[in-house]
């Protein structure tokens, strides 16, 4: 017949080391808790920052082309295409600066299907190929509404100042025709740098809030442990006087 295996025994040398354990582990943690709930906000309020751009710069793309579609379209053989007549681009650079202005906007960019910008505010800029934009050749191809994130040296507003370390959201946008094809893109330059000083409190406050649970979950441990602990201390120390009762005894 087997014999049953005794289970190993269970020994604690030095029952005060799991205090000093627990709170190394406690504070490593609470600070790694801490980092990542703070990489959490940051990303999610940049996210949401990012997405509000989008959304506003879409809205106003639309607005813009229904409002200006006939200086921005023009009918080629038949064929919609994004076409500015010299004759109009004063009248529609005044619209155009005068309509942005209130959205915190620095700078539009219009293409035609050929990547050519036929419109900007920089006229600097004008009848260019942009022919290695990726983010515009997806625009173009797929109707793709693509927002990206950008700091900037420095950018003219519409009204010339220059202003410098500012955070941009670009967003590239389609222009359809009324069939739904597509036949140019917007470029759209949003200034969002007021979401940094936003972010500060935000975030201040949900480490804050973090920090406060930590907190409490630790302490809430903790004292049921360090209860623990010093029990087991008694047990460990009545065991050694009962050992030496007995050492003294046989001797």
């Amino acid at each position: 017949m087997a014999q049953a295996v005794a289970a190993p025994a269970i020994t604690v040398k030095n029952p005060g080391a799991l205090m000093t354990w627990f709170i190394v582990i406690a504070l490593v943690s609470v600070f790694a808790v801490l980092g990542l709930v703070g990489y959490g906000t940051f990303y999610l309020y940049k996210y949401l920052t990012v997405s509000d751009a989008q959304n506003a710069s879409v809205g106003i793309g639309r607005a813009l082309l229904e409002r200006e579609r006939e200086l921005f379209v023009a009918n080629v053989n038949g064929t919609p295409q994004i076409q500015i007549d010299a004759a109009n681009f004063p009248v529609l650079d005044e619209r155009m600066r005068k309509y942005l202005i209130p959205f915190n906007m620095f700078k539009i960019k219009v293409f035609g299907a050929d990547k050519k910008i036929v419109y900007s505010t920089d006229k600097s800029i004008l009848n260019m190929v942009d022919d290695k934009n990726a983010k515009l050749a997806r625009t173009l191809a797929k109707g793709e509404v693509i927002p990206a994130i950008a700091l900037k040296g420095s950018v003219k507003d519409l009204g010339g100042a220059e202003r410098f370390n500012v955070d941009v959201v670009e967003t590239y946008l389609p222009i359809r025709d009324e069939n739904n094809f597509i036949i140019g893109a917007f470029e759209v330059y949003t200034d969002v740098s007021a979401y940094r000083k936003g972010m500060v409190p935000v975030l201040a406050l949900t480490l804050t809030v973090a920090f406060a649970v930590m907190v409490l979950i630790v302490v809430g441990l903790f004292i049921p442990m360090r209860k623990g602990v010093f029990q087991l201390l008694d047990i460990q120390e009545s065991l050694e006087r009962f050992g030496a009762v007995r050492g003294g005894a046989k001797a």
